[in-house]
């Protein structure tokens, strides 16, 4: 799955959901589960008729208590299923996202999107994939489970019981389309907010463990109306749910319970038929359930889905490639010579092959932007090292370093890197002390005999 271009400008999320083997034997095991539950009525009711005819009825029972009992096994291992599922569905995110931000220098120093593809990957991907799957595979379930019971229960009851479920499935139908685009904007904002929640409670440490009071009042203002959006919109869309569940369940029922009465009580069937249907009720009503149960699902479809396209707008947030373009914001000089843009400078550097050069000019003027666009233009042949490093993972394990020390590793694996002729250095020595700015800085005038390193430094 590659990210959004010109060409294709947004990714099929169903996609990501379906396109697994396992979804697909998922499904399978859900609909050979449902099958055997299903007949179980119809098994059941032959039991009772042989019974009450004095004939035999011990195959009928055998069968039975085997569809009972069997379904067990489908079931279990469609949920084992359905976790195999899960994994192969965030890996596919998780590769979504990285091809959208590979070899992205232009967007590297936007820290809101940083932030949202942070939240995005690390922490809402795997439990919103979960929940969508799951959810999923619940409806397929409840769906074969509701059409496969009333089917049955239509071969042995009066036709006038197909017709309320037909009637309550019309009417939950037509409820949930009129209803669908309220909870999804509502579940939208919902995942907005919350996202927007976790990114202020995000910057509690630095906030809170540090003392400074002006820092923690701003903090705890941005938590307070972040809290007040975040919890009022989830009961909101709370109640829009439940009041959805309530009506729903009233489609789904009084059709039919009218039916039974009309049935039964008026005068219109037989002693045999009164006493078929009164000992297939409980099925009825759980057949009736099912289907309110699922026709709330498929109004809560579209919370669950809106979940999963907020996660996947994140990525497909990023500009594309030349939509964001980088620019000088002031002047810079590089060894002294003062350049006048993006073009005159990678230039200059482009025709060095060795050397150490150095970009200095003010805050703001453009010396990181000067790397990015090398970066971007040079690809595999160069290494930017930023001045924010300690993200990056390297062979060694520089986690119990100190700043200047993990600076100092870090350069010099780089400089160990064969395939790399340009290293670019924004602002290296910023955390280094005499000592080690000095070693350090040998080691760059050695190393520059045979490629060219170009630096930030104030």
């Amino acid at each position: 799955m590659t990210c959004p271009t010109p060409a294709a400008p947004a990714c099929n999320t169903w996609r990501i959901i379906l396109l697994h083997r396992s979804a697909w034997l998922a499904v399978g095991l859900i609909v050979l589960h449902q099958a055997i539950i299903a007949s179980s009525t119809y098994f059941l009711t032959r039991v009772i008729t042989r019974f009450q005819a004095g004939g035999e009825y011990g195959p009928w029972l055998y069968l039975y208590l085997a569809s009972m009992t069997i379904p067990y096994l489908p079931g279990c291992l469609s949920l084992y299923v359905m976790q195999r599922w899960i994994n192969q569905a965030h890996g596919a995110v998780v590769q979504f996202f990285i091809e959208c931000l590979r070899d992205r220098t232009e967007v590297f120093r936007n820290a809101a999107l940083k932030e949202r593809i942070g939240a995005a990957l690390s922490s809402n991907a795997l439990p919103v994939l979960r929940d969508h799957i799951t959810f999923v595979h619940d409806l397929i379930s409840f769906t074969l489970n509701s059409v496969l019971s009333m089917l049955v229960i239509g071969l042995l009851l009066p036709s006038a019981l197909m017709i309320g479920y037909i009637s309550s499935l019309m009417l939950c139908t037509a409820i949930v389309l009129a209803t669908r685009h309220l909870v999804s904007r509502a579940s939208a904002r919902y995942e907005g907010d919350y996202i927007r929640y976790a990114s202020v409670l995000a910057r509690a440490w630095e906030n809170l463990t540090l003392g400074n009071r002006h820092n923690e009042r701003l903090w705890q203002q941005q938590r307070r109306d972040a809290a007040t959006d975040f919890y009022g919109c989830a009961d909101r869309l709370q109640a829009t749910r439940q009041i959805g569940n309530i009506v729903l369940a009233a489609a789904s029922l009084l059709p039919t319970v009218y039916l039974i009465l009309y049935v039964t009580q008026w005068g219109h069937a037989d002693a045999s038929v009164v006493a078929a249907i009164i000992v297939s009720l409980t099925r009825v009503f759980l057949v009736l359930n099912s289907l309110s149960a699922l026709v709330y699902k498929a109004l809560d479809f579209s919370s669950v889905h809106s979940r999963l396209q907020v996660l996947l707008d994140a990525a497909r947030s990023i500009p594309r490639e030349g939509e964001n373009g980088l620019n000088l914001g002031g002047v810079v000089q590089i060894n002294g010579q003062a350049v006048a843009g993006i073009e005159e400078a990678t230039r200059i550097i482009s025709a060095a092959h060795n050397g150490r050069l150095t970009i200095t000019g003010a805050n703001g003027s453009g010396k990181s932007t000067i790397l990015l666009a090398l970066k971007d233009r040079f690809k595999e042949r160069s290494f930017l090292l930023p001045t924010q490093h300690h993200q990056l993972i390297w062979k060694a394990d520089l986690s119990a370093l100190s700043s200047g020390e993990r600076t100092r590793a870090s350069i010099a694996e780089l400089l160990q890197l064969d395939d790399v002729n340009l290293i670019l250095l924004d602002e290296w020595d910023a955390n280094l002390d005499g000592p080690n700015r000095e070693a350090l800085d040998e080691l760059l005038d050695q190393c520059c005999l045979d490629r060219t390193i170009v630096e930030v430094r104030h």
